[in-house]
């Protein structure tokens, strides 16, 4: 009975010698292939280490977005326009949104809607334009707001899809089509069409 006993203690620490050694060999192995993984080169997109991007690219598309928010119902109407790199209007979108947190936020929803668009069309050198001084520098810096948190972030990860991307401001005279769309949109929303 103890032949029996020490050969079974034998097998089961044999077995667990095996294991020991298979587990560090793999341990190993995937520390050996994280390191050479890390000392690849990364291409990484982000607002830090993307490169300073020209104000307006020689050929691309042009984007106007507005945002137009309403203070009472919190309702928002967002507007963009797409003008081809001959700058004639090719494509114009509207949406609406409900509890909408500011006019910031409305402006953000605008861009990320066209944004989504521009992917949608293959319009992958690109230029937004919108009349919120505080969001075109909010989108060309790495900062960020708590309201805003999660809408700088994916618009910053759809920007990663661009071949060209820039943001810029532009003077609300000079949008008036985006304004319209955006303020048809919210008016659509906050007094929706009656049934006859």
């Amino acid at each position: 009975m103890k032949d029996v006993f020490s050969f079974e203690n034998f097998r089961i620490e044999s077995l667990h010698k095996l294991l020991y050694f298979r587990t560090i060999g793999v341990i190993k192995f995937q520390k050996k292939n994280n390191w050479n993984a890390s000392q690849a080169p990364v291409k990484t997109c982000s607002p830090r280490n993307r490169p300073p991007l020209p104000q307006q690219p020689s050929t691309g598309y042009a984007c106007f977005t507005d945002g137009a928010w309403d203070p009472i119902s919190r309702n928002s109407g967002q507007g963009w326009v797409f003008h081809d790199p001959n700058g004639v209007s090719v494509e114009h979108r509207s949406s609406n949104r409900s509890h909408v947190a500011s006019p910031l936020v409305a402006e953000a929803l605008a861009v990320k809607a066209a944004l989504l668009d521009a992917v949608a069309y293959g319009f992958f050198r690109l230029n937004i334009f919108s009349d919120s001084k505080s969001l075109v520098n909010l989108l060309n810096s790495s900062s960020s707001t708590i309201e805003l948190h999660s809408l700088l972030f994916d618009i910053r990860v759809l920007s990663c899809r661009f071949e060209v991307i820039s943001f810029g401001f532009i003077p609300r005279l000079n949008n008036v089509k985006a304004d319209s769309l955006a303020k048809s949109a919210l008016f659509s929303l906050v007094n929706p069409p009656r049934g006859e």
